[in-house]
């Protein structure tokens, strides 16, 4: 059987874009139960009316989850394979709130390779950072994620920023 091909050139830069997906009431009560959630803006419809943004809202775990679950069922972790390295730890995230994601919204993710450097602990491994933003169906801001993730190199990748790529073409 032939070896896999891996490209060696990590594009910084790359930004790849996910299907949406529409996050239901019943789905959302189904996570504030399960977490035991007692923000009112999640769960009572009542005190959310007299809130901030009139209705019940997603909670940002939540969102955060199903824009995870977007990328990869988007094939992000294979496109990271296919320039050579394989995601295998998340190291963590900052996650930024920008607006409410409202039942019924359908929810679409942007993901950037914004940085990838070797790591200082661990030969053969890179330190991955990837910038995901999630849109709402009118193309409005709700979430930022930052998340740094350990992977290990599959090939020896080359870092290149878009500037390289192009001044290369």
């Amino acid at each position: 059987m032939p070896a896999e091909s891996h490209s060696t050139e990590l594009p910084i830069g790359l930004v790849l874009e996910t299907a949406g997906r529409t996050v239901t009431e019943a789905e959302c009560a189904l996570f504030v139960s399960m977490c035991w959630m007692r923000g009112s803006m999640h769960n009572d419809v009542a005190a959310a009316a007299a809130g901030p943004f009139g209705v019940l809202t997603v909670p940002g775990p939540l969102v955060v989850a199903v824009m995870a679950g977007l990328c990869s069922s988007a094939g992000h972790p294979g496109e990271m394979e296919r320039h050579g390295l394989r995601m295998i730890a998340v190291l963590g995230s900052v996650n930024r709130y920008v607006a409410p994601l409202r039942f019924g919204d359908t929810l679409r993710v942007t993901a950037e390779l914004v940085e990838a450097r070797p790591s200082k602990s661990r030969a053969n491994h890179f330190v991955v950072v990837v910038l995901q933003r999630g849109w709402n169906q009118d193309g409005e801001m709700i979430a930022e994620v930052r998340e740094s993730t350990l992977a290990v190199a599959l090939a020896q990748p080359k870092l290149t920023s878009p500037v390289d790529r192009a001044t290369s073409a």
